[in-house]
C-alpha cells in the first residue's frame, strides 16, 4: 500500500485491526442486538423500522440489506462520522492505544518537507498577527472588531489577527525565526517588490482571518482592510498548499454543528460566518471571496446533502446565488435559498434579531430553487402575457422534474400555477407535454440510424451470486485461486464489481507471500469505499450459503463445456466464410486447427478416464 503523508498505513492498519473490534465501535453509535453469529440494528444510513443493518464480528464487516451500505470499520467512520480516511485512522489509533508517531517515515519526501515548512510559516504568521491584535499596536483593529460586534471569545476561537500598516514587519519576524526567504515568499505572505530588490509584506493594515484545512492546519489567510485605499477583502496568494477553490472558511470550526444539523448555511463573507458562529449557529461556511466552486460543493457533500444559500440581498448577491445553485445542482446536492431584503446581509440580520428569531426567519423563509427563480421572474416583470408565462414554466420545469417526491412535485406545480395566475390543471398538462417532448428527442435524432441494443447484458441473478460466493472462497483458498487463474483466467468473473475485487486480489498475490495475500487484499481495499461495500455484501451472503467442493467442480466443468461450444460455433462460422471465398490456405489452417481441437478434447477425456477406478 502507498505511503500517505509519510505514514506506513499498511502496518498501522494491521495493528489497528488486531486491537479494535468493529462491534464496539458501531455499538457506540447504533443499538445492536445479537442474532446467531451476527449483530443487528436499525440502519444509521437510512430510515427503517425493521433492522436490516448487520455487523459480523468474525469478518469485522458491516452491511445493510436495505440501503446496501457496507464495508469495514474505516468505511463506517467515514460515512457515519463524516471523517476523512486519515482522521479515521488517527481516531482508531488513539482508541487502540497506538502511538501513530512510531509509524512516521524517517525521511519525509522533499515535497513533504517543503509543504511542512509552509505550514510552519503560516502557523508562526498567525501567532504574530494574533499577538499584534491583542497588543497595544492592535488597539485600532480591536476597536473596529468591537464596532462590528465581534466579541473576545470569537477572536480567540477563530484566532483572528492584525496585519500592521508596515511594509516589512512580518518578513523581518519570520527571518528572525530562521525561515529562509525562499520559503517565506513561497508561502505568499511576502513578495518581492517590483520597484526595488526588496521584499514586502502582502497583508497590511488588515484584520486577519486564518483559513484552516479539515485537519485544523492553517493553510492561508483572508484580510479585511481597516481603512485607506485598496481592495476591501484580500486573500493570501495561492501556493503549494492553498487554493481558494478547494476550501471554505468556517468548515473546520463548524463540522460537528453541520453533522448535527444535517444541513449547511452557505454565506458570502468572513464577517457573516463569524457573526452566525458567535450567536451559536455553527453550521455555517463562507466562500473565500470568490464564486462558489464545484470543489467547494464536493467538500460540503462530505458532511451534508442539504445546503441553504444565504447570500446578500443586493443584485450582486442574487446573481451569485444563481451561480451557486447551478454548482450545487451539478454535484447532486439538494439546495434551498433564504432570500434577504436588499441591503441586508446575514451579519446584520442575526445581530438585529438574535439567535431564535434568526432561526425562525430561516425556517419561515426558505424556498426551493423553483420558487426562488420564479420570484426573480415575477420581480423582473416578465409575467405580463401568456406567452411569457409559458416560457417561464418551461424554464422551471427541469427544476420541478428533479424533485423525487411526487407530493413535492405537485406542490411546486401548484405554486407555479398560483404565482403565474394560471389554472392548476393547465400547468399540470403543460408539464406533461414538456416531459413528452423531452422523451421524444432521442427518438427523433435516432430515426435514420440502425437500431442497436445498447443495454448491458443482463446476468441471471443466480449466476452473479455464484460468482460472488466463488470469489470469497477463492480469496480464502490460495489453491482455488491458482486453479481459477490457470484454467479459467481471473477475468472469468463477468460482474464488474466482482471482477475488480478479483483483479485486486490477483495483484497482491503477484507481489508477495501467498500466506499473506488475504491480509494484503483487505489492506488494499480499506481506502476504497465502493470495493469495501461490495466485499462486505458478498461476504455476508456467502456466510449464509457457502459453496461446496462439488458445486465448484461442477462450475468448472460447465464453463469449460460452454467455452468449447463457443469455439466450435466460431469454427463453423469460419468454415462457412472459407467456403464462400474458396481460399485454399485458409482451408489448410482450419484443418490443422480442427485437429488440435479434437486432439485436445480427446486428451482431456483420456486424462479424466485414467483417473477413474477400473
Amino acid at each position: 500500500m502507498k505511503r500517505m503523508n509519510g505514514l506506513r498505513d499498511d502496518e498501522l492498519i494491521r495493528q489497528i485491526e488486531s486491537r479494535i473490534d468493529i462491534v464496539d465501535i458501531i455499538g457506540e453509535r447504533v443499538e445492536l442486538s445479537r442474532r446467531g453469529n451476527r449483530f443487528w440494528g436499525l440502519c444509521p444510513f437510512h430510515s427503517e423500522k425493521t433492522p436490516s443493518f448487520s455487523v459480523s464480528q468474525e469478518r469485522q464487516l458491516f452491511y445493510c440489506f436495505g440501503c446496501h451500505e457496507g464495508g469495514n470499520v474505516f468505511t463506517f467512520l467515514k460515512k457515519h462520522d463524516k471523517l476523512e480516511f486519515r482522521e479515521a485512522l488517527q481516531y482508531l489509533a488513539n482508541r487502540a492505544g497506538i502511538d501513530i508517531s512510531r509509524y512516521q517515515s524517517v525521511r519525509p519526501s522533499a515535497k513533504g518537507a517543503r509543504d511542512n515548512t509552509i505550514f510552519e510559516i503560516n502557523q508562526e504568521a498567525a501567532r504574530f498577527y494574533h499577538e499584534l491584535l491583542m497588543s497595544d499596536f492592535g488597539k485600532t483593529a480591536r476597536e473596529y472588531l468591537l464596532q462590528r460586534g465581534v466579541d473576545p471569545e470569537t477572536i480567540e476561537k477563530f484566532y483572528l489577527g492584525y496585519a500592521p500598516d508596515d511594509w516589512r514587519q512580518l518578513e523581518e519576524h519570520l527571518l528572525k525565526k530562521g525561515f529562509p526567504i525562499e520559503a517565506i515568499t513561497e508561502s505568499g505572505l511576502v513578495r518581492r517588490s517590483q520597484r526595488s530588490d526588496l521584499y514586502i509584506d502582502f497583508m497590511r493594515n488588515r484584520i486577519i482571518f486564518p483559513i484552516h484545512d479539515l485537519g485544523g492546519r492553517i493553510i492561508g489567510f483572508g484580510g479585511r482592510l481597516i481603512s485607506g485605499e485598496g481592495p476591501k477583502y484580500l486573500n493570501s496568494a495561492e501556493n503549494r498548499i492553498f487554493s481558494k477553490r478547494f476550501h471554505l472558511f468556517g468548515l473546520y470550526h463548524g463540522r460537528e454543528a453541520i453533522r448535527s444539523a444535517s444541513e449547511v448555511i452557505l454565506v458570502e463573507g468572513y464577517m457573516d460566518c463569524l457573526a452566525l458562529h458567535q450567536y451559536g449557529i455553527g453550521n455555517v461556511v463562507a466562500t473565500l471571496g470568490t464564486a462558489f466552486t464545484r470543489e467547494q460543493a464536493k467538500l460540503i457533500k462530505r458532511y451534508s446533502e442539504t445546503v441553504l444559500v444565504m447570500y446578500d440581498g443586493d443584485e450582486a448577491g442574487q446573481r451569485e446565488t444563481m451561480r451557486a445553485l447551478e454548482v450545487l445542482r451539478q454535484e447532486g446536492i439538494y439546495a434551498q435559498v433564504i432570500p434577504l431584503p436588499p441591503g441586508i446581509d446575514p451579519d446584520n440580520l442575526v445581530r438585529e434579531k438574535g439567535k431564535e428569531e434568526f432561526l425562525n426567519f430561516v425556517q419561515n423563509n426558505r424556498v426551493t430553487v423553483t420558487e426562488f427563480k420564479l420570484q426573480n421572474y415575477v420581480k423582473s416583470g416578465l409575467t405580463a402575457n401568456l406567452e411569457r408565462k409559458v416560457e417561464i414554466l418551461w424554464s422551471l420545469f427541469p427544476e420541478v422534474d428533479r424533485v423525487k417526491s411526487v407530493l413535492e412535485k405537485e406542490r411546486q406545480l401548484n405554486i407555479l400555477a398560483h404565482r403565474l395566475n394560471l389554472p392548476e390543471g393547465d400547468v399540470r398538462r403543460e408539464f406533461n407535454s414538456w416531459k413528452r417532448s423531452r422523451s421524444s428527442v432521442g427518438s427523433i435524432r435516432n430515426r435514420n440510424r440502425v437500431f442497436r441494443n445498447n443495454r448491458k447484458r443482463e446476468e441471471k441473478p443466480e449466476s452473479r451470486h455464484f460468482e460472488e460466493r466463488l470469489l470469497v472462497r477463492m480469496i480464502a483458498d490460495y489453491d482455488l485461486y491458482k486453479r481459477i487463474k490457470e484454467e479459467l483466467g481471473i477475468d472469468t468473473f463477468s460482474d464488474p464489481s466482482v471482477r475488480n475485487l478479483a483483479l485486486t486480489f490477483d495483484c497482491v498475490c503477484s507481489t508477495g507471500e501467498p500466506r499473506e495475500a488475504q491480509d494484503r487484499f483487505k489492506e488494499k481495499i480499506v481506502i476504497d469505499d465502493e470495493l469495501s461495500a461490495t466485499w462486505a455484501r458478498i461476504c455476508m451472503l456467502e456466510e449464509e450459503n457457502p459453496l461446496s467442493a462439488y458445486e465448484i467442480d461442477d462450475y468448472f466443468k460447465h464453463l469449460m463445456v460452454t467455452r468449447e461450444r463457443a469455439q466450435w460455433q466460431e469454427f463453423g462460422a469460419q468454415l462457412a466464410e472459407i467456403e464462400l471465398n474458396g481460399d485454399f490456405f485458409s482451408v489448410l489452417r482450419s484443418i490443422v486447427r480442427l485437429g488440435n481441437m479434437t486432439f485436445g478434447r480427446a486428451g482431456k477425456e483420456g486424462s479424466h478416464e485414467s483417473g477413474k477406478e477400473t
